[in-house]
Parts: structure tokens; sequence; C-alpha cells
């Protein structure tokens, strides 16, 4: 999880993420998504329930 946590760290701030805002709680989740309605609900609550809304990347190239 650290090292998972470190490179996307990377990335946003190569993306251009605001250093100073924090990224990661403490520890982190160790739920298991069995199926794709639970990894449906895990990727609406990262999105839409944790505060303010967070981009979203679809994949497609502009």
């Amino acid at each position: 999880m650290a090292d998972c946590k470190a490179y996307a760290t990377r990335a946003l701030h190569q993306a251009g993420v605001d250093r100073d805002r924090k990224k990661w709680t403490r520890h982190g989740s160790t739920h298991y998504l069995w199926d794709a309605k639970a990894i449906d609900m895990a990727v609406s609550y990262v999105l839409a329930v944790q505060g303010e809304p967070m981009a979203v990347y679809d994949g497609r190239e502009e």
C-alpha cells in the first residue's frame, strides 16, 4: 500500500496537484471488492461522497 501511495503521489505532483493538499489518510482501506457492484459502489464513494468532488479520468485522450 505504501508503494502504491508513493507512486500515485509522484504522479499527482507531476500532474500539477497542489503539493500541500492532503492526499491520503493514515493506513488505508482493506475492504475486499468481490464483484462489479462492490467496485462500482467503492468508486462512487471515492468520487462523490468524501467531500469535494474529484476529477475523473475516463481514459480518453483529449
